[in-house]
């Protein structure tokens, strides 16, 4: 999906618009280059914060009122790679038992180092005055965990998804999020309530999904009955309604769905 758009990478200077529902936000990032510093100002539909280093894919337009805009497709939100951005974000509440003044001391201590330390050598923490051995593990754990729930964010942004159903997918399905939706998206039309059929269908093609995945069958089957039912209020429909109306709805043969519907009714 990315391969084709434009790509800026800087750190969030200001926030000057944030929808309500953190959908949209219009905000100003810092960009170096050229040994330069340039305020760019961009759209995404996401939600975003000041001081925040961030990766955004997307393209430059001109916006009649407003002039020359960087409009982001996806962001992705990255960790901070000065001692005073690792310093805020370590204070930002991210690992229980961190506030400003241990998030110093890791600082203090360990420097651009910290995060690495975090990650792979939690125990050395506990060098610092305060930690205990068992507290140093589990800070080192909920570093790993914040780091899972970021890349699986990231992951499912890359696919099309706002902020908010990137967060309601990772408090269902955690850790595993990538792996499931990579096996089948159209559990998210399941799942998560306010993705339905069609929303998971653009998912899934944009994660490379095939047309005429059994998932994709299934779940456009599955769909044609929930409408009739919920939309419609029929109680069944005949094999060739469901049959013409998942063709037109998935655009393949009806034999191919056919086949798939046997299938189902076996299992």
């Amino acid at each position: 999906m990315k391969s084709n758009l434009e790509v800026l990478e800087g750190k969030i200077e200001s926030v000057i618009y944030a929808g309500i529902d953190g959908d949209f936000s219009v905000f100003a990032v810092i960009v170096e280059g050229n040994g330069q510093k340039d305020e760019v100002i961009c759209t995404v539909a996401d939600a975003v914060n000041i001081g925040e280093d961030v990766k955004l894919y997307g393209s430059f337009v001109i916006h009649p009122t407003y002039g020359r805009q960087f409009k982001a497709m996806a962001v992705e939100k990255l960790l901070p790679r000065t001692e005073s951005g690792m310093e805020k974000f370590l204070a930002s509440g991210v690992i229980r038992g961190v506030g400003k003044k241990r998030a110093k001391a890791i600082i203090d201590a360990f420097g651009l180092n910290a995060f690495d330390i975090l990650e792979n050598s939690p125990a050395k923490l506990a060098q610092i005055r305060g930690i205990s051995p068992q507290k140093a593990l589990e800070m080192g754990q909920d570093f790993k965990q914040t780091a899972a729930q970021r890349n699986t964010i990231m992951y499912l942004q890359s696919l099309g998804l706002t902020a908010g159903q990137c967060h309601k997918i990772y408090e269902r399905y955690g850790a595993e999020a990538i792996d499931k939706i990579k096996e089948n998206p159209y559990i998210l039309a399941k799942d998560i309530f306010g993705i339905g059929f069609k929303t998971a269908d653009i998912i899934a093609l944009r994660a490379g999904m095939p047309h005429n995945s059994p998932h994709r069958i299934s779940a456009g089957l599955t769909h044609v009955l929930l409408e009739a039912a919920s939309g419609e209020g029929h109680v069944y429909l005949p094999k060739e309604a469901l049959l013409a109306r998942s063709a037109a709805l998935l655009g393949l043969a009806k034999g191919d769905i056919d086949n798939h519907l046997l299938q189902m009714q076996m299992d």
